[in-house]
Formats: C-alpha cells, sequence, structure tokens
C-alpha cells in the first residue's frame, strides 16, 4: 500500500479479511486502498463495517481501538463527502468529534465541508477552533479567509490570508497571495489587487504558474481592460497544466478546484467579449 502498489495490496487485504473477518486493521487499510482508487462506495462499506465491529459483540480484545475508529468514522466522512451525501457525512463527522474533540484536522475538514456546503457561518466557528487547538495552520487560515471573503469582512479576511502565507515559499503561499488579491479585487480596488500580484507572475510560464494566481490574475486584467493577457494567463495555464480536460468542454470528466476555477474566468471574459458560446462552453 505505502509503495503505491494498490492492486496488490488490495489482494493481500482481502485474504487477510478471509481468514479473521473481525480484524479490523486490515479492513480500516482495505477501505484506504478503494478511497485511494475512487472507489468510494467500496471504501465506504470497509469503514462502516470496521465502526460496526465497535457495536458486535466480538471480544473486546477484537474491537478497534480509539484511534482506529475515528480514522474509520473521519474516511467514512470523507467517502461520503465524495459521494456528495453530505447530510451524512456530517454525521460521521460529529461522532468522530465526539471521540475526539481536540484533533484540530478533524475540525478544519468537518470545517471544510459546511464551507462547501454553503454554511459559512458555521465553518467560521469550526475554524476558529481549530485553530484555538493549533494556530499556526496555514491551510486553516486560508480556508477561513475565503470564508471571511464570502461574508464580506474584508479586513479579517486579510489577517487571515497573510497568516496563511507564512512561511513564506510555503505550499500555500500563493494562493493566499491570490486571496490578498481577490480581497483587493471585491472591494473595487483593482490597482490594489494588481499590485499584489503583479510580482508572482512577471516572467512566469502558464505552465508554472499557481492556478489560484492565474484565475486571480485573468478576473482582475479584465477588470482593468487587458482582456488579453487575461485570456492568454487562462487559457494557458488551462491547456499547461489540464491539458488533458482542456479540449473538454461537455465531460466526462471531473475537474479539481483549480481548473473549475480557470474555467469560470474564462467564462465571464468571454461573457464580456460577447463571445456567449465560447462562455457557455466553459
Amino acid at each position: 500500500h505505502a509503495a503505491g502498489n494498490l492492486d496488490l495490496a488490495e489482494g493481500c487485504f482481502r485474504r487477510a479479511l478471509t481468514a479473521v473477518p473481525a480484524y479490523y486493521p486490515a479492513r480500516l487499510h482495505l477501505g484506504s486502498v478503494l478511497a485511494a482508487q475512487g472507489r468510494d462506495e467500496g471504501a465506504l462499506s470497509e469503514f462502516l463495517a470496521l465502526i460496526d465491529i465497535t457495536l458486535s459483540d466480538v471480544p473486546a480484545v477484537a474491537r478497534p481501538d480509539m484511534a482506529s475508529l475515528v480514522l474509520a468514522h473521519a474516511k467514512a466522512a470523507q467517502a461520503l463527502r465524495n459521494l456528495g451525501r453530505f447530510e451524512d457525512a456530517v454525521e460521521q463527522y460529529e461522532r468522530a468529534i465526539l471521540l475526539a474533540p481536540s484533533d484540530a484536522e478533524l475540525l478544519a475538514s468537518y470545517a471544510s465541508l459546511e464551507q462547501i456546503r454553503g454554511h459559512i457561518d458555521a465553518a467560521v466557528e469550526i475554524y476558529h477552533r481549530a485553530l484555538a487547538l493549533q494556530p499556526v495552520s496555514p491551510q486553516i487560515s486560508l480556508n477561513l479567509g475565503h470564508c471571511y471573503l464570502e461574508q464580506g469582512l474584508f479586513d479579517e479576511a486579510l489577517t487571515a490570508f497573510k497568516a496563511a502565507q507564512e512561511p513564506i515559499g510555503g505550499g500555500n503561499y500563493e494562493s493566499a497571495v491570490a486571496g490578498i488579491a481577490s480581497v483587493h479585487e471585491r472591494a473595487g480596488a483593482y490597482d490594489d489587487a494588481w499590485a499584489v500580484l503583479e510580482p508572482h507572475i512577471a516572467d512566469t510560464s502558464p505552465a508554472k504558474i499557481n492556478p489560484a494566481l492565474a484565475t486571480t490574475f485573468a478576473l482582475i486584467a479584465g477588470h482593468l481592460g487587458r482582456e488579453e493577457d487575461a485570456l492568454s494567463m487562462a487559457q494557458g495555464c488551462l491547456e499547461m497544466q489540464f491539458a488533458e480536460n482542456a479540449g473538454n468542454t461537455a465531460g466526462p470528466h471531473t475537474a479539481g478546484t483549480g481548473e473549475t476555477n480557470l474555467r469560470f474566468a474564462l467564462g465571464h471574459l468571454y461573457e464580456g467579449q460577447a463571445d456567449y458560446h465560447k462562455a457557455f462552453d466553459q
């Protein structure tokens, strides 16, 4: 499993469960393998089966330990998210948090689900609980910044995005820069937004630019009347970083957040040029 040999790992874990059906470590690992393969229904079945072991009459020594039970609830929640069963995912998160109320990553994952569902006030409250447990967390700060942006709380959003910039050059740094620029863009301060972005855009190939930066750049360039620059960056990033989907405007494929946002920005740009067919495609 750790080496990435998922098919082989699946076979081994299934043989272990054939020999000892109540062996919960094998069931937890099997569910993780299926999840890594995108087989969320199967993964969910394994995680729920592990949880059921706790409620069954197997000897106490064979029941999952607390850490494994929390992980099973969390992984079941993730599988349910992937399947679009958000209400059921909430139930699994809440069960996990009852068992591990001081787990900041678990709280942050739950908050991100509430954010996706549009329950922004609830997400903010849960992110704050997570930050109280883990004050230095660029990812949580980044997500919190986007929540504040949705609420129109620009000062709070700036503070959160600046916290997400640490450490400079870290995995969330460029996304945080895009967030800061987005605050200025939402406030109508397009020149300020441009000043934030320009040092990170200049002389950068669309093949290497962070998709969040490319999307924000495209939106701001459009506001400043630089539609050609905006189209070049957004389309170039889409073609070079999402090449397998660049020409696919109707599916079927599953677009990640970066691709989805780029297509959204492109749609706005084409709409502004009255090119409605291309806007519709994006």
